[in-house]
């Protein structure tokens, strides 16, 4: 396995899947999210490896492709990530159960939801829906920690069903910034702007010190640059350039779970690719030892698409829904020795694409429930 970071020479600009045309009000054009997916990053990797083999434009040669592989084809790599970095350490969106209140524009940890007793809801009989582990006090108001981040010591302290500390928590306004840009269509013949093409985005500007990091494994050593080189790729629209270089660190944490642990929660280190069935109480992950899904705790899902850029003319990928980084899924297991086992070959991947870097998991515990303080 070799690690990677990409580090952002100007701002970086990622879509998301809702439109971006002229014809549409500029707060309708701030569309944009960051970090990027794992198809963007593995998309601007492949071209930046094929590049260092001497690939210009064309389609790929046969050394490449039984490297890199071709299209939705990943040949001999599988990719772990991407990750948020600060100081080349690894930081977690704060998980869908952990809620907290804000204090003064300070969002600050309160309690950790479990699933509650079962009641007759519009997803059937006897589903267990999350439910606070600590009472709340009148007047308190709680809410999911949205646009905050976790250091390895913090996301682990919710792996073991307790509250991180305060100093573990990094709001996302310390670690980049957004900038709403304008562009224009330019007539070339003319050497005009086109009436009526204004387009706005928003690019993020990566605070000092925060990089994306990946790990790639299959590739052969000679590809890469020597620990002390770089090399520059853009990454995501408008032709954005980052700096690559080796990454010695590492994403995964300690998961507190012995052969005795029959209830577990499941966190999303990366989006994972669903499908239909997975969220659904009574669900069976076959991955994870076949746990079952009792409840969960689960952002908006997202819109991911892309762009295909081999095997013919450039054309869109359908929109798929996956569910972000940070979900949360509550499971029972019958067998824990056998997801005992699974734990000793981390990291731990559920979904589709996993290959891609989609569906890297944590597990943690239930939180216990607590007395009101």
């Amino acid at each position: 396995m070799i690690g990677l970071s990409m580090s952002a020479i100007d701002t970086l600009h990622f879509r998301d899947s809702t439109p971006f045309a002229p014809t549409l009000t500029s707060p309708e054009h701030h569309s944009g999210q960051f970090p990027p997916h794992p198809t963007t990053v593995v998309g601007a990797l492949r071209a930046m490896l094929a590049r260092s083999r001497g690939w210009r434009r064309g389609p790929w040669s046969s050394d490449i492709m039984a490297v890199l592989g071709n299209g939705p084809d990943l040949g001999l790599l599988t990719f772990d990530g991407p990750y948020l970095l600060r100081e080349r350490e690894p930081l977690y969106p704060v998980p869908a159960h952990l809620l907290g209140t804000d204090d003064n524009g300070s969002w600050q940890p309160y309690t950790l939801l479990r699933p509650g007793s079962p009641v007759h809801c519009d997803l059937g009989e006897a589903v267990c829906l999350p439910a606070p582990a600590r009472s709340l006090q009148p007047g308190i108001r709680v809410s999911p920690g949205t646009g905050h981040w976790l250091t390895r010591a913090g996301f682990e302290a919710v792996l073991r069903g307790q509250l991180p500390d305060q100093k573990e928590i990094v709001a996302a306004k310390e670690l980049w910034a957004d900038e709403d840009r304008v562009g224009i269509q330019r007539d070339n013949q003319t050497r005009t702007v086109v009436e009526g093409m204004l387009y706005t985005s928003r690019h993020v500007r990566p605070r000092p010190g925060v990089d994306i990091g990946v790990h790639i494994t299959g590739l052969p050593d000679d590809w890469l640059p020597p620990a002390d080189a770089s090399l520059a790729a853009p990454l995501g629209g408008e032709g954005r350039w980052v700096e690559v270089r080796r990454w010695s660190g590492d994403a995964r944490c300690h998961t507190p779970v012995s052969e005795r642990t029959n209830e577990i929660t499941v966190v999303a280190l990366t989006p994972i690719d669903a499908g239909e069935d997975l969220i659904r109480p009574g669900a069976v992950i076959r991955e994870l030892g076949d746990v079952k899904v009792v409840s969960a705790c689960l952002p908006r899902a997202e819109r991911v698409g892309g762009w295909a850029s081999t095997g013919g003319p450039g054309r869109p990928l359908p929109l798929v829904d996956i569910l972000p980084a940070g979900s949360v899924l509550f499971c029972e297991i019958d067998e824990p020795e056998r997801l005992a086992t699974l734990l000793t070959a981390e990291p731990l991947r559920i979904g589709r694409r996993r290959e891609w870097g989609f569906g890297v998991v944590a597990i943690g515990l239930w939180p216990d429930i607590e007395e009101s303080r």
